[in-house]
């Protein structure tokens, strides 16, 4: 099924730093799609979903190349299968949150995934990829999951930034 319930929000972004890790980054929007929440509430125990993790905005002066991307609360109840980066002609848009084997979901398998290689977020525009969270539902899921971390590098440097994602799933009441 095609589900998304969206409410648009002002958000802001989150980084995050270690001293021997990735630098602070602060080069992306999540714009609009950053500040929603897509949402399903009849998910049964074994389902897989797609999860549209937010549309990488540049809103810096440099072309960064976006290395990775994660959600890092993933609530208790969903298993993150893998992560994959979609070119958005493949996808035909942005589907939000969209359920294995439902006719309309786009054929991820088919897809190139450029999630191993990277790609390339030009200056002040939006990408033309999209990452996807592949999800499995295992069990009761009570918490949203809010943040997704993102990797980049711009010209020789490494960085990290969380944005806003906003996720609800929940198991059908009986």
């Amino acid at each position: 099924m095609l589900i998304a319930s969206v409410c648009l929000t002002v958000s802001g972004c989150e980084g995050s730093q270690s001293s021997d890790g990735p630098e602070k980054g602060d080069a992306l929007s999540g714009g609009n799609h950053s500040g929603g929440t897509a949402g399903y509430p009849f998910a049964a125990v074994g389902e897989k979903f797609w999860f549209a993790m937010p549309l990488s905005t540049n809103v810096s002066d440099q072309d960064i190349e976006i290395t990775g991307a994660e959600i890092l609360d993933v609530p208790r109840g969903i298993e993150v299968i893998g992560y994959g980066a979609y070119s958005l002609d493949d996808t035909q848009g942005i589907p939000l949150l969209v359920s294995e084997g439902y006719v309309h979901t786009p054929k991820f398998g088919k897809f190139k995934d450029y999630s191993d290689e990277g790609f390339t977020v030009k200056a002040k525009k939006v990408s033309d990829f999209l990452y996807m969270a592949h999800l499995r539902v295992t069990g009761s899921i009570q918490t949203n999951a809010s943040k997704c971390r993102f990797e980049y590098r711009q010209g020789d440097v490494m960085y990290t930034q969380t944005l806003r994602c906003g996720l609800e799933l929940r198991l059908k009441k009986k």
